[in-house]
């Protein structure tokens, strides 16, 4: 068929879809308009409490993006919309009577990211009073801001569980493993007698992935020491492994070493060491 019976057909199927986009965009406009009027109606203070469960949903939203479709990348509101994780009220960025925002930024030489989460009323005084802040912290805060932005200055209002950070533990805690196995199949194989010196090494030999050679692995920074064999003196290597940033992305540092005894605690973002208690088998997948 020619090239010209193909742009006709196209023409045609835009026009057919084009009103059926604009009918869907005129109805979620509408329904948005009208549940805004209704909730400006309701109390100020309720529309406020439904918005602080809204900005905690956005963090469980983020934390299932991040370690799913995200690739270690957190989402705009559209992004957590096709991938099925908020509403599309939240999408469009209006819900409850208040704006909602979310700002990603790389950090790490553009290795992970972070997020913040802004809503503030859309009309101060009459559906709500109160702006909110969020990021990978899960704090809540904000307060009375005369329809402004809140920031991570304000105060505390409430709380949630850091399942992000939670997460990220459990597959640090899997990766230390990893990295301390396959420093003993090195050994035993293409080292012949030696450890691998770095993780590209490991990686070369086919024992680990390109994501956790990098050094970088679910916001954790990792580090290699190693002191090869010098008889009398046996070889040794340590791993530790570092949340970044603390308390968003991680709260326990760990070690581990040619013992293969992974340990863990909770240094504030500070190294780990062998002093440190080792992880429990029973609480690893908590």
């Amino acid at each position: 068929m020619s090239q010209k019976f193909f742009t006709n057909l196209l023409i045609v199927s835009l026009l057919f879809a084009f009103p059926l986009f604009a009918h869907a965009k005129k109805n979620v406009s509408k329904h948005t308009n009208s549940a805004s009027k209704n909730l400006f109606a309701a109390a100020p203070r309720q529309n406020e409490i439904l918005v602080m469960g809204a900005v905690k949903s956005l963090y469980t939203a983020q934390a299932t993006y991040f370690t799913t479709v995200g690739n270690r990348r957190f989402g705009a509101l559209h992004q957590l919309w096709l991938a099925n994780l908020i509403d599309i009220y939240l999408a469009m960025g209006e819900k409850y009577g208040y704006i909602f925002n979310i700002q990603t930024s790389l950090e790490n030489g553009g290795i992970g990211s972070r997020f913040s989460v802004y809503a503030k009323p859309k009309n101060y005084g009459k559906s709500g009073k109160l702006s909110f802040y969020m990021d990978a912290g899960c704090t809540v805060r904000g307060g009375d801001k005369n329809g402004g932005d809140a920031s991570v200055e304000d105060a505390v209002i409430d709380t949630c569980t850091p399942t992000l950070a939670y997460e990220n533990e459990r597959q640090i805690i899997l990766a230390m493993r990893t990295l301390a196995s396959s420093q003993e199949t090195y050994k035993n194989t293409v080292g012949n007698g030696n450890y691998a010196m770095t993780f590209l090494d490991l990686y070369s030999a086919g024992l680990i992935d390109s994501w956790l050679s990098s050094g970088n692995y679910y916001n954790y920074d990792f580090n290699l020491n190693v002191n090869q064999p010098s008889p009398p003196f046996p070889g040794r290597f340590k791993f530790d492994s570092v949340p970044y940033p603390y308390g968003q992305m991680g709260f326990r540092s760990f070690y581990i070493d040619q013992n293969g005894v992974l340990r863990g605690a909770d240094h504030q973002g500070g190294q780990p060491s062998e002093n440190d208690p080792p992880i429990v088998e029973n609480n690893e997948e908590k």
